[in-house]
This record gives structure tokens, C-alpha cells and sequence, in this order.
């Protein structure tokens, strides 16, 4: 369970373990926290790092070592990692197996505030299932992808003497709330006990308790509980492209589906295409299809398509204009190892400086099956034999360069339609290239097609 976020079951507490000789760094840097006092732990000699970097609560962490003390008989000179855990009704408990047995235990020592003005310390709640996760502990790292949901709450445990809590939590996001009931919850509880909750961002936090002997921030105020913590996410995630120039190995700007540029926006066509990841991310299958074609694993950031030799030296590429696709696919291992995560996939295009904007032509467009049946061409006469029956639709052609059409239909009847997506069409295709149609009259029309170089009718 090293590393782990995953909330085991219940059933965890009853496990047979009376066999198992060797615990170390079984749950090192997990957020693990329930009462072990019913394992067997009598034939273990190492518990080195068991819980290095992890936390049980006081309640769980006393219950654990009153029930391992109970035991018949134990191992001598065991080495006990209990992590950020402290102790209080389990002190007696601690001290047997010190002097008893000769173990040698690592925690945080002594915590006996429950009957005092004090947090006691913070807990992450599922606030879907109003169900404790595990105790936050100062500079505690949360893998969000391993959590059973991302509704979550923070309660303050505190002593008896405590009447109300102000908390503050300051970060990627930041909230202040006064709680007079308890639980004390962060992002409240209404009805008492039914946590609203709220979706954390990744970042780091800092969270501080201070409280109240009184309600209402009233009265005494007791010492602050004041930790931080961050959540963080290690799903495998292509996050984004970036066009690089390799004659100076610097950025240009960063790619996003659908993008065109021109020549007048980059320094040369000598380019490369760095691939940018999430951390957890060892290496890159990187794919360009369109006017080149090209394919490469990639184990060492820079993600690069071409190439960096050595590291950060972008060999790079003479582009061609035209269209293109780049594709990423991240894995966990080097070598397209481990787990694969989800590939990534934009369009973008490269222009001329001065690209011509076409429409070639106008294409009659059946919308019950959405097939063509032949293109216009000016002053064409279309009897009704000639189509199956005057529910229709044109699509207009264009030029590659083209990202864009406003359609005006003039005439016995009327219409405008601006379409920034292929086909082009009047009067629109949802989804894509299922034709809408409309009812024509019979009459006379003019249909004009107006292409346009970006997504919006404010472009050129």
C-alpha cells in the first residue's frame, strides 16, 4: 500500500497477519487510517517506515498500540515507524512495548487536548457519503486521482472545551467560515452532519483552526492549528502543444485545435513541437499527419517531434504549408512502458503570408439522406424531376485555406447563415454533416458565399 490514497474497507482491521515477519514501509506515505489494535503482530521484526509520512488519528493510533500491547508475547527490538501519528490514552500502552520489549517507536509523541480549548487536528471528509477519509497532516501531499470522489469537507476535531471554530483556508482557493456546531465543517453541514462540501483545486493550501470557548468566535480563544497541504493529481495528462523554433530552441506560442498562422507569424519554417505533460509522464509517442508525416518515442523532456540532441537543442523540421494533425500519447515507463494515458490530438494549419480565401463552388444537398446531388453553377434551372423534393440544403466548397463561410440565400426567399465549421452549409448541419434542410419555394434565388480566414465574421 506505499504511496497509496485508496480507502480500504473496514475489514482491514480484522486481516490475518499473525504469519507476517516484515511490515517496513507497508504503508509508507499512504493516508491509511483505521484502529490496527486487532492484527497479530507477534512474529514481526521490522516495522521499519511502516507509516513513514502518514498519520493515524489519536483515536486510531491509542487503539492500535492497546492492542498490540495486549498481545501474548511479541518480538524483541522491533524498529516501530508510526509517521505523524500521536498518542494519548495509548501512552501506558507505547511505554510497555518500550520497556517490555526493547521496540524502538518514531511518532509525534504526546497529544492529549481533547478536554482543552483546542483543534485537535484536521480530517478530509467524503462529503458524499459523509464518510472520514484520513487525518491531514502538515505538508501532507493528496493524490486527487485516487480519491473516491472530489466532493470533499475538512472537519475540525477539537477539545471539549471548544464552542466554535474559525477557519481559514488560504491557496489555490481561499475561504473563511465561523462554525458554532459541531462538526465543525469548512464548507459547512446543513443538516448538521450532512456535509455540503466542495471540489478542491489542485494547489497548495494553508489551513488554520482557532478556537472559541464561546459561540459565535466568542469568548477564549485557544491556540490555532495551523498546517498545510497540497492535493495533486498523477493521472498520465498530454496538457498541451507548444511550436518551438529550432534555430534558437525557443518557444513560439503554444497550439490549440483548430489554429491557423501564417508565414508572417513565425521567423522561419524550421519548427519542431513540444509536447507538454503532467509530471507523472516518462515518456512520448508523438504522431504528425497532414502535408508530412512523421512518427517518434520520446522518453526524455523536452517532449520533442523531431528530436533534441542534446537535451533542449531542438533539431527540428522545414514545415510544408498546409494542414496537419499532431497527436501525443503519454505513458507511465520509459519506452512507451507502464500505463498509457489518454492521447491528445489538435488540427492546426500553416498559411501563406497572403493566403487566398475561396469558395470553389456550391453544392444541392438532399437533407433526408444527407448526400449531394449536384452542384450549382450560375443561372442553372432546376425542375422539380431533377431533385426528389424541395427539402434541401447547399454546402459550400472551399479552398483549404478557408476556416469560415458566411452563407446569404436572396431571392423568393431569404436567410443568412454564418458556419465556422466543415461542411459549410445553409442552412446548418447538427451534428456535423447531418444537413438541416429547409423548404424552398419555387422561384429565383441567389446564393453568395463569403469565406473568411479565422473562426468569426470579424476576420479577414
Amino acid at each position: 500500500f506505499e504511496g497509496s490514497s485508496l480507502t480500504i474497507n473496514d475489514k482491514i482491521k480484522d486481516w490475518n497477519v499473525s504469519t507476517i515477519t516484515d511490515m517496513s514501509g507497508m504503508f509508507y506515505y499512504s493516508t491509511l487510517n483505521y484502529d490496527l489494535g486487532n492484527w497479530d503482530v507477534s512474529n514481526v521484526t521490522d516495522m521499519t517506515a511502516m507509516f513513514a509520512n502518514t498519520a493515524l488519528s489519536t483515536e486510531n493510533y491509542d487503539a492500535t498500540l492497546m492492542g498490540w500491547s495486549s498481545l501474548p508475547s511479541l518480538q524483541n527490538g522491533v524498529v516501530f515507524d508510526a509517521g505523524k501519528s500521536l498518542y494519548c490514552l495509548g501512552e501506558n500502552a507505547r511505554q510497555e512495548l518500550i520497556d517490555d520489549y526493547g521496540w524502538t517507536i518514531t511518532d509525534q509523541g504526546l497529544n492529549c487536548f481533547f478536554g482543552q480549548l483546542s483543534v485537535v487536528e484536521f480530517v478530509l471528509v467524503n462529503a458524499d457519503t459523509e464518510e472520514d477519509l484520513f487525518t491531514i497532516t502538515d505538508g501532507m501531499r493528496i493524490d486527487m486521482r485516487y480519491l473516491p470522489t472530489l466532493n470533499l469537507d475538512i472537519r475540525a476535531e477539537t477539545g471539549t472545551k471548544t464552542e466554535s471554530v474559525a477557519f481559514d483556508l488560504i491557496g489555490a482557493q481561499s475561504i473563511k467560515r465561523a462554525e458554532s456546531l459541531p462538526p465543525y465543517a469548512l464548507f459547512q453541514d446543513l443538516p448538521i452532519g450532512d456535509y455540503i462540501g466542495h471540489e478542491f483545486a489542485v494547489g497548495r493550501y494553508f489551513l488554520s483552526g482557532t478556537p472559541f470557548s464561546q459561540d459565535g468566535l466568542q469568548g477564549e480563544t485557544g491556540d490555532a492549528l495551523n498546517i498545510t497541504f497540497e492535493f495533486f493529481d498523477s493521472t498520465l495528462t498530454v496538457e498541451g502543444f507548444t511550436l518551438m523554433d529550432a534555430s534558437t530552441d525557443s518557444p513560439l506560442f503554444d497550439l490549440s485545435d483548430d489554429l491557423y498562422f501564417t508565414l508572417d507569424d513565425i521567423p522561419s519554417l524550421f519548427l519542431d513541437i513540444r509536447a507538454n505533460t503532467s509530471d507523472d509522464v516518462e515518456s512520448v509517442r508523438l504522431e504528425l499527419t497532414g502535408e508530412q508525416n512523421t512518427a517518434r518515442t520520446e522518453s526524455l523532456e523536452p517532449y520533442a517531434l523531431f528530436q533534441d540532441l542534446p537535451i533542449g537543442d531542438y533539431k527540428g523540421n522545414n514545415f510544408a504549408l498546409g494542414s496537419y494533425t499532431v497527436t501525443a500519447t503519454p505513458y507511465s515507463g520509459d519506452n512507451l512502458t507502464g500505463e498509457m494515458g489518454t492521447p491528445v490530438s489538435i488540427d492546426f494549419r500553416i498559411l501563406d503570408s497572403n493566403p487566398i480565401l475561396e469558395v470553389t463552388g456550391f453544392t444541392l444537398i438532399d437533407p433526408v439522406t444527407d448526400t449531394p446531388l449536384f452542384d450549382l453553377t450560375d443561372d442553372m434551372v432546376i425542375s422539380l424531376a431533377d431533385i426528389p423534393s424541395t427539402f434541401l440544403a447547399i454546402r459550400a466548397n472551399t479552398n483549404d485555406n478557408v476556416n469560415s463561410v458566411r452563407l446569404e440565400l436572396r431571392g423568393t426567399q431569404q436567410t443568412t447563415y454564418f458556419d465556422d465549421i466543415e461542411p459549410y452549409t445553409l442552412p446548418s448541419d447538427v451534428p456535423i454533416g447531418d444537413y438541416n434542410g429547409r423548404n424552398f419555394s419555387l422561384g429565383t434565388f441567389t446564393i453568395t458565399g463569403i469565406p473568411h480566414l479565422g473562426n468569426d465574421q470579424d476576420s479577414s
